[in-house]
């Protein structure tokens, strides 16, 4: 059986995910795409549990991996083998400005 990882999100990035929810969910005439985005993270976050290393590499340096959802937004993490941890680092929205990405 795989081991079973802990995932954990920053502040900053549960901060980010929950506004990218809220704006979805109060400027769409309908809340679907929003229920749509939240499922869809939290199949991944589930799956990241059993298999963390199913992102794609982002700053090897860094052990900073990313994992595209639904084309326009984009989840980035960190594998934290020794605690068998996976840290949500940040949750953006692909369309914005990639240079103010912060690790």
């Amino acid at each position: 059986m795989e081991t079973e990882y802990l995932v954990l999100w920053t502040a900053e990035a549960k901060i980010q995910y929950n506004d990218i929810l809220l704006f979805w969910a109060e400027n769409n005439n309908s809340p679907k795409y929003a229920i749509s985005l939240n499922r869809q993270v939290e199949t991944i976050l589930d799956t990241l549990r059993y298999f963390p290393k199913i992102g794609t590499i982002y700053l090897e340096e860094k052990n900073i991996r990313r994992i595209v959802i639904l084309r326009n937004f984009s989840m980035y993490y960190r594998i934290i083998e020794a605690e068998k941890e996976v840290q949500i680092i940040t949750f953006v929205d692909n369309r914005s400005n990639p240079k103010k990405l912060k690790f």
